[in-house]
């Protein structure tokens, strides 16, 4: 896959592994040297939350953690805002 198919997978990820699974390929995607990879994955996510209404703690570790200190200035932004919409759901 190239890093488009690779981002578009992870947003998508649910509709193709459980929520365990998925947890752990994110975890990967989200260290990922491409930022469009990393986007996906941190939309991938936000879907797990959505799906399980079930706000888990490393989840948001890592949001917080690619919102404050990732490369990119876009990777940065999508991860605050979905932090910010999970906090809103809380």
């Amino acid at each position: 896959m190239n890093n488009a198919q690779l981002s578009f997978f992870y947003e998508e990820i649910l509709e193709h592994e459980d929520i365990t699974h998925a947890l752990e390929d994110l975890k990967l995607g989200v260290q990922h040297e491409s930022r469009i990879v990393r986007e996906g994955a941190i939309y991938g996510l936000a879907s797990i939350v959505a799906v399980s209404g079930i706000i888990d703690p490393d989840i948001i570790d890592i949001l917080r953690t690619l919102a404050v200190s990732d490369i990119s200035p876009g990777v940065r932004e999508v991860a605050l805002d979905e932090l910010w919409y999970i906090e809103e759901v809380e």
